[in-house]
């Protein structure tokens, strides 16, 4: 229906700036401690966007000739003052308040060519705005801190105090704002024996809107996927609950892990994208509520000892929901997903190292809207190998494939990453010089496959793939060790 031939140039002058300052002192008391941590963190950006654009919506020619000049900056400074009294040989108290000023700057004028005298001068007012931002965040908490043999706690609260003020310098407008969070805390950790731990945490936090969540004027340098920002998204606020499991067992060589997380998330920053009879879509940041994420992974490994080599089985899960919204219809879409992979391993010092292992993934999709499905396994299989030759030669070489299942829109898709290097080191392993030849196959490229309301899309970039490289490194940890 739609079709687009474009050129974008883009010239960037980007600045970062990131300063850290901390104070700590301990008094003569033991474990009564005061520490003072202050951030200040800058980038700014400006320049400018050249696009010429032929776009032919539905038959109908729309050419773009534009240069939207751009200068945005954001910078923060945060302080917390944070002390710590002991109540007992258990207990301790644990008293903080936190500053945070954010201040965001988004200025974009955009300019039509002008035929008479060759020239971008021609303003045009629905895509140029100067908008400022700031936001004021007062954090008071208090945490009790428990410790005694196999057991720690710590339990706390803060409460953030929020002040938005949002700045349309162009139409003259001040929209202003006050939020009050409660952020809760627990943790919970429980050694019962010698490298055997079980942990469970709680915490609440809170994201604020970006300034580019904020602006309201468009974005059109796709003009059939146009963005836009809105100055009424409230901030976010998330609720994370972990369990997990670790223990090693030295003697054995046996190791286990576990872990289930689930994250909630109120007012989470998603879109409404309203889709035109033409096909062409306008994007707008919202509130939204409904959105939860749900994994968990574990694994075991033991050693084989007859035959010196070791095995591990891994497993992973989750399910995530995100809710956005299409023509103000919600969406709802659900993504699964289950992964199982083993690994062998065998080594001795200085011969050969050898590790194999082996890869199964299912993933599912599913979208209220159209009631659209897709599902699809992707397999992989890895190879790492080193084997020595005289202590000092050494060849390395390992071997990644990837499968990803056909699916009704798309194609299955095979990609093999093969790599080799022979390598020589010097004077106990401070020099190596070697031979690498990366992409032997010739195949490295990425793929990413996106699935939301009733569309599929993949994309795939060109990476670098196959050459050759000559290398020389030098060691400097290899050397303290020798001269020791």
């Amino acid at each position: 229906m739609n079709s687009t031939d474009r050129t974008l140039t883009v010239n960037n002058n980007k600045q970062a700036l990131n300063a850290s300052i901390v104070f700590k002192h301990k008094y003569k008391k033991a474990r009564r401690t005061l520490s003072i941590n202050t951030d200040l963190s800058n980038v700014a950006n400006d320049g400018s966007s050249l696009q010429d654009s032929k776009n032919n919506v539905a038959g109908v020619l729309l050419p773009i000739n534009q240069n939207r000049v751009f200068d945005k900056s954001t910078g923060k400074i945060s302080s917390k003052v944070v002390y710590t009294e002991p109540l007992n040989k258990e207990y301790a108290l644990e008293l903080g308040y936190q500053v945070v000023f954010d201040h965001g700057n988004n200025t974009s004028n955009t300019y039509d060519f002008n035929n008479s005298n060759q020239k971008y001068d021609i303003r045009v007012d629905s895509l140029s705005n100067k908008f400022e931002q700031d936001i004021v965040q007062n954090i008071p908490s208090a945490k009790l801190n428990y410790s005694k043999k196999k057991i720690k706690i710590n339990a706390g609260a803060g409460v953030s105090f929020v002040n938005f003020s949002l700045n349309n310098l162009t139409t003259n407008t001040t929209t202003k704002r006050d939020f009050t969070n409660f952020f809760p805390t627990v943790n919970f950790t429980y050694t019962y024996k010698s490298n055997h731990n079980l942990r469970i945490n709680y915490n609440g936090s809170t994201r604020q809107p970006s300034i580019n969540d904020l602006q309201p004027i468009r974005d059109n340098t796709n003009i059939f996927y146009q963005r836009i920002g809105n100055p009424n998204l409230q901030p976010t606020f998330n609720n994370r609950f972990s369990l997990s499991h670790n223990g090693y067992n030295f003697i054995k060589d046996l190791w286990a892990y576990q872990s289930i997380n689930f994250t909630t998330v109120s007012n989470a920053i998603t879109s409404n994208e309203t889709v035109a009879a033409a096909a062409e879509t306008t994007s707008q940041a919202v509130n939204a509520n409904g959105n939860f994420n749900f994994n968990f992974y574990g694994g075991l490994g033991i050693k084989a000892k007859k035959i010196d080599t070791r095995f591990g089985v891994n497993v992973n899960g989750g399910v995530n929901r995100f809710i956005s919204f299409r023509n103000a219809q919600q969406n709802i879409a659900d993504n699964t997903s289950a992964g199982l992979s083993t690994s062998a391993s065998k080594s001795k010092e200085k011969k050969y190292d050898i590790s194999i292992n082996l890869g199964t993934d299912y993933n599912a999709q599913k979208s209220s809207l159209g009631n659209v499905k897709t599902n699809f396994f992707t397999n992989s299989i890895g190879v790492d190998a080193t084997v020595y030759y005289k202590k000092v030669w050494s060849i390395v070489t390992n071997l990644d494939y990837n499968n990803r299942q056909a699916t009704e829109a798309l194609a299955a898709i095979n990609i093999s990453i093969w790599n080799a290097r022979l390598q020589r080191t010097f004077k106990k392993d401070e020099f190596t010089a070697y031979l690498t030849v990366r992409d032997i196959l010739n195949q490295n490229r990425g793929i990413d496959r996106d699935f939301g309301f009733n569309t599929f899309s993949e994309t795939r970039n060109e990476r670098l793939q196959r050459y050759v490289m000559l290398g020389f490194t030098w060691n400097f940890k290899n050397k303290g060790a020798a001269a020791k």
